[in-house]
């Protein structure tokens, strides 16, 4: 009777962290595949306390053999969302010197330089900060009319694309 009483409290531990591991690697995978800074660092604000609380406990046994894909997807938001919110805070901080004035080369590096490494990381700047977006349209627009270019129509578009997407390999000009 002990025997089956402790092997289906053991099943019911299970089922819980099953549950919760199916429950905590959708929302994961979501705010990683689109790319939604503040949406994934809610989440792991949310998971913070139980992940931590799981590895104190029990190592991660409640999980079952879904441990180990849980604390590799967790940590790995983790550090994508620290990444993402350093790449939106140097975009944010050169557009705010940019608006301040005229455009320097040395912005628009730096500024280029955080819009690859946000799409080579998988960040969308349009769905994390929509202002933002509209700021580093003007900015690019204005550096590279302040430096002779002429702003058509197209160019504008091929802005306007960089600027919104995720992923660079997105990016579709055949029908311009």
């Amino acid at each position: 009777r002990r025997k089956a009483s402790a092997l289906g409290h053991e099943n019911e531990r299970s089922a819980r962290g099953t549950a919760f591991a199916i429950e905590t690697l959708g929302p994961l995978q979501s705010h990683i595949k689109e790319g939604d800074a503040p949406g994934l660092q809610d989440l792991i604000t949310t998971l913070t306390p139980r992940m931590a609380k799981l590895e104190d406990d029990d190592g991660g046994r409640e999980l079952g053999e879904l441990a180990g894909i849980v604390r590799a997807l967790y940590n790995d938001a983790v550090v994508k969302a620290r990444s993402w919110r350093e790449v939106l805070a140097t975009m944010r901080a050169v557009v705010e010197t940019m608006e301040a004035g005229k455009v320097s080369r040395r912005d628009a590096k730096r500024l280029f330089g955080a819009v690859k490494e946000g799409c080579i990381t998988g960040l969308s700047v349009h769905k994390s900060d929509a202002e933002l977006t509209g700021k580093l349209e003007e900015a690019f627009l204005s550096f590279y009319i302040g430096d002779g270019a002429y702003g058509n129509r197209v160019q504008r578009e091929i802005v306007h694309r960089v600027c919104q997407c995720s992923t660079l390999h997105h990016l579709d000009f055949t029908d311009m």
